[in-house]
């Protein structure tokens, strides 16, 4: 299997009735979410995607720039992450972090295997302990009017 071609995409999603977002992480409110989507493509028909957050076109000019222009030049095969990634990791010392092509190479080889990643990874359960970070849409007003017991 060889990766034949990666591809970004930057998303923007509203969020509803043209709310705004507080999230704790950013400097200011916002009324979509912002992310960008990487696919890797292999000539074997299997597609791996990754998403992240992201304010605009840096990361999407990183992928379509430096990390496409990589994979052009050394057209391996998706099971070799580390000789794939670390390169990039080097390179994005000045851009974008290139964890979105570590999770999206991973996509493929469960996919290839037909195994979930958490297995390949050298699973110690059948669980994983969720984790959820979250912001406000609504105003603390809100929340107390909402939830207060009375």
């Amino acid at each position: 299997m060889r990766i034949t071609e990666i591809k970004a995409y930057l998303l923007k999603v509203p969020y509803p009735e043209k709310k705004m977002f507080a999230a704790a992480w950013e400097p200011a409110p916002s009324r979509e979410m912002t992310f960008t989507l990487v696919e890797v493509v292999t000539d074997e028909g299997i597609s791996g995607y990754a998403g992240m957050i992201s304010r605009g076109f840096e990361v999407l000019a990183f992928v379509r720039g430096a990390v496409r222009e990589f994979i052009k030049r050394v057209p391996l095969d998706p099971f070799y992450v580390e000789m794939l990634t670390r390169p990039l990791r080097t390179g994005s010392y000045y851009g974008p972090r290139v964890g979105l092509v570590d999770i999206a190479l991973w996509d493929i080889i469960g996919k290839a295997l037909g195994k979930p990643i958490y297995k390949l990874l050298g699973a110690a359960r059948d669980y994983v302990r969720a984790y959820m970070s979250t912001g406000q849409i609504k105003r603390a007003r809100d929340h107390i009017e909402d939830y207060s017991l009375r």
